[in-house]
């Protein structure tokens, strides 16, 4: 006796093909081609197959292969082991896939991997990395969780669970944030973040903290609640209130608004900022400040006070260039200078000197002269 092993395998797929479904918009029936078909006890397995669904206009959503592919008793659900294929959005590959183990539901719209999953979306080239993904194709939604990693050229980053929203190249992060960079070295630590990949942009709106290194060694840090980080052009603009700190020389700044350059190490603000220099016990107040760490300067304008908490000095004008390297500051515009060891007031142009160690000279540039009072100390 024969058997037309053509019939029993087109009888034996035919509920594969239930399974995975007609698309909503009655689209293409979903195609298998298994190399080999086998029933135990009412339970389908194929092995060495390929599966693929497509939607209403024949476009396929996704495309595997698997070494075997077992069917639930009731056909609603698919076991596929040692997985590699690709993920489609609107016809063209956005995603590349491979798993040890996963599971098919909802007619296909929904495909669980896990076990060393890896996720490639080859237009950026980043390469997502967990234990367990779902992807899901009406959303084009890649959910990743456990052990997740993201991989790029400008950026390493982990997190509890990462998004991957296909269409827009955007990568969602969620919980216990670390990402790193090399050249130079940063690391950011949030609990929430968007991965802009083609714009080479990360955006975030939570308490979070940059840290700059060289040689292993903390040269910078940055506190803020929001940031907005250009990979490309290595810099960090917050809109909001920050603290920021730097090694050498050793000044903190504080404000509610700040861009940057992490490569270049400069940074400025175009709202009122406090810059301190603890070693010194100096505090100069700017509406605009710009801070080359490099060059060790600051450059203060839109209105400066000043201040040396050591010996009670005080000194105001309308712009300020501050070397930190040599204590120096350079006051201009309006200059008035308070002193109280010995006691004294003077206004001018210009001003000029250490104003922590009292030495400080005014002097004016126009017709109107220096004026000086000088307040003579008490006789007991």
């Amino acid at each position: 006796m024969k058997i037309n092993t053509s019939k029993l395998i087109k009888r034996r797929i035919f509920p594969l093909l239930l399974l995975l479904g007609i698309s909503a918009c009655g689209g293409e029936t979903p195609k298998s081609t298994p190399k080999k078909v086998k029933e135990t006890k009412g339970q389908l397995s194929l092995n060495k197959a390929t599966l693929e669904q497509s939607n209403g206009k024949g476009q396929p959503l996704w495309k595997i292969e698997v070494d075997q592919a077992t069917y639930s008793l009731d056909r609603q659900k698919v076991k596929i082991e040692n997985i590699k294929g690709n993920l489609f959005q609107d016809g063209q590959r956005v995603l590349q896939i491979s798993a040890k183990e996963g599971e098919v539901y909802r007619n296909g719209e929904e495909v669980f991997l896990k076990n060393n999953v890896v996720a490639i979306d080859p237009r950026n080239g980043v390469v997502i990395n967990a234990d367990e993904m779902e992807w899901q194709p009406k959303q084009d939604l890649l959910i990743a969780r456990k052990k997740f990693t993201g991989t790029h050229q400008d950026l390493e980053i982990s997190a509890t669970e990462g998004r991957y929203h296909s269409r827009q190249e955007e990568l969602e992060l969620v919980g216990n944030i670390l990402a790193t960079s090399r050249k130079p070295r940063i690391q950011l630590k949030t609990e929430y973040l968007k991965w802009l990949i083609p714009k080479h942009k990360i955006v975030g709106d939570r308490p979070l903290e940059f840290i700059r290194y060289q040689d292993n060694l903390i040269t910078d840090q940055l506190k803020a609640n929001s940031i907005d980080i250009n990979t490309k052009e290595k810099s960090v603009f917050s809109q909001g209130p920050f603290t920021f700190k730097s090694v050498n020389p050793a000044v903190q700044l504080v404000g509610s608004h700040v861009l940057w350059n992490y490569r270049d190490r400069n940074l400025q603000s175009q709202q009122t900022t406090q810059v301190v220099d603890y070693k010194e016990q100096v505090t100069l107040t700017g509406n605009q400040v710009y801070y080359d760490q490099v060059k060790k300067y600051v450059g203060l304008g839109g209105g400066v006070q000043g201040k040396s908490t050591g010996n009670q000095t005080e000194i105001y004008s309308q712009q300020a260039l501050w070397n930190i390297a040599n204590k120096t500051i350079e006051a201009t515009g309006n200059v008035t200078y308070k002193q109280q060891n010995p006691r004294m007031h003077l206004t001018g142009d210009r001003a000029i000197g250490i104003i922590q160690e009292n030495q400080v000279i005014v002097t004016s540039d126009s017709e109107k002269r220096v004026v000086t009072e000088i307040y003579p100390q008490k006789q007991n």
